[in-house]
């Protein structure tokens, strides 16, 4: 039997198996199949804008009955805002891809270890690896592009520009699918071989080759520097400084200050999951103890579980707030304004803008899906690779339920910290980079916004307890 027999064999057998670390490879398959969708559904927007780019402008004015003059450049606009969708959401997309490969890679070391001692050498078992990834990949994609095609035609109920979105403008060509799926595989192909190059296989079982790399200082100094170089950018703007013309020019503007302040959180996030740990580290409660050790041991993780989250949390507030114009009970109708230009075009731009903040909407519900798998995936992976650690602590009389409070605490924790610090962070940039007031109905979005974030996080969290204590009192795993 080759070895590509082999791993299409083994990967079938694990995704059947629904015991031990085979519900691990689902929860990888499913974590593939949420991101594909995901990431073929943000192409077809992106692809549908483009194909209106140069037509939008006359059918949005034909709709309204006005010139179309008052509609000029609207399909570039739009253009490139789901552009701009894309790329920020290429981060949690690939995120989830990277963490569904890495899934279960420490799970796997027994039967890694049985193949060597079988006389597999250690770069046959290394591809091995890969062909069960990719064998993962293929699955995943596949259901993730029959969930693209399936929910194609719910997308008429929404509309850009007035116009609304026909199915076949969603449909992306052939070729755009292939890309996908090639770029995908390699994200999923480079995580693994990253995780690959960082253990040693061994007949006697699967070790680290370096210890993680501690956490300095120097994130904090970046920090300041890009907050910094945030803050100067937004208050040029305000103020004249920097001029910026046409509605393009300044969304593109705003993009980047976005941009640079999550970096700039990015880098953060790590130290202050990190510091939160050191905080509470001379607590006396069992959980609260163990939560706290997780964190110092392993903050980066802590910090994928969560980011995808937080940095679209950042992302909404600043918009939400940015918008000079009432997001909630906006009712402006361009057929009330008659044949007054200056309020018909007032009345176009609130549409337009109203198209901005739906397109934002449905970001935000896209990085909350991605969020909750994201979570759901780690959570579920760190409870096998904790359980032999946690199974010796029940066995000298810890209850089970202390690691259920240590595993909500350890996520929810620096969650919420960290939300509170994103959403601040998005506020206070937009409040310099605003000429006006904001609009007070806005603000209401942002307690909308942050219980969104704690629920979609808290949830996947309170579905692995199950699965952790089935986990505990499973007296011997059985084998691959």
């Amino acid at each position: 039997m080759n070895t590509i027999s082999l791993a299409s064999r083994l990967s079938a057998a694990r995704l059947r198996n629904r015991k031990g670390n085979g519900i691990l490879d689902s929860f990888a398959a499913t974590a593939f199949a949420g991101s594909s969708f995901l990431a073929l559904t943000t192409l077809g927007g992106v692809w549908m804008f483009f194909q209106r780019k140069d037509t939008l402008d006359a059918m949005m004015a034909n709709n309204l009955g006005v010139s179309a003059d008052l509609t000029a450049a609207t399909g570039e606009a739009l253009s490139t805002f789901s552009f701009i969708a894309l790329v920020i959401l290429l981060v949690p997309i690939f995120s989830l891809g990277m963490g569904a490969a890495r899934l279960g890679a420490q799970g796997r070391s027994r039967r890694l270890a049985s193949l060597r001692l079988l006389g597999m050498t250690a770069n046959e078992v290394r591809f091995l690896a890969l062909l069960e990834t990719f064998v993962q990949f293929a699955v995943g994609f596949a259901i993730g592009f029959i969930l693209y095609v399936v929910t194609l035609p719910l997308w008429g109920f929404v509309s850009f520009g007035t116009v609304p979105i026909a199915m076949n403008e969603m449909l992306i060509p052939w070729w755009l699918v292939i890309c996908a799926f090639l770029v995908l595989a390699a994200v999923a192909f480079a995580s693994t071989l990253v995780g690959l190059i960082k253990v040693s296989i061994s007949p006697l079982g699967v070790s680290r080759r370096v210890a993680p790399k501690a956490l300095g200082y120097w994130r904090v100094v970046l920090f300041v520097l890009l907050i910094g170089a945030s803050i100067y950018l937004a208050q040029s703007i305000s103020n004249g400084t920097i001029k910026m013309e046409g509605i393009v020019e300044r969304v593109i503007a705003y993009t980047i200050i976005l941009l640079v302040l999550i970096m700039g959180f990015s880098i953060l996030g790590p130290f202050v999951v990190h510091i939160l740990g050191r905080l509470v580290l001379r607590t006396k409660n069992p959980a609260r103890l163990i939560a706290a050790r997780r964190l110092i041991d392993s903050p980066r993780s802590v910090w994928r579980t969560i980011t995808g989250v937080l940095l679209m949390g950042m992302i909404a507030s600043y918009v939400v707030v940015l918008a000079s114009f009432p997001i909630i009970g906006n009712s402006t109708a361009v057929r009330s304004a008659g044949h007054d230009t200056g309020s018909q075009m007032e009345a176009i731009g609130a549409i337009i803008q109203g198209d901005v903040v739906k397109g934002v909407a449905i970001a935000l519900i896209f990085t909350l899906i991605l969020g909750a798998l994201s979570t759901l995936l780690q959570q579920a992976s760190d409870v096998f690779d904790r359980a032999s650690e946690e199974k010796t602590l029940v066995l000298i009389g810890a209850p089970m339920k202390t690691f259920s409070s240590a595993r909500v605490q350890q996520v929810l924790v620096p969650f919420t910290v960290l939300m509170c610090i994103a959403v601040t962070m998005g506020v206070v940039l937009a409040l310099m980079t605003l000429t006006a007031p904001p609009v007070p109905q806005n603000e209401q979005l942002l307690p909308v916004i942050i219980a969104s974030g704690v629920i979609v996080t808290a949830i996947p969290v309170l579905l692995t307890i199950p699965l952790e204590r089935k986990v505990l009192v499973q007296q011997q795993r059985r084998n691959d």
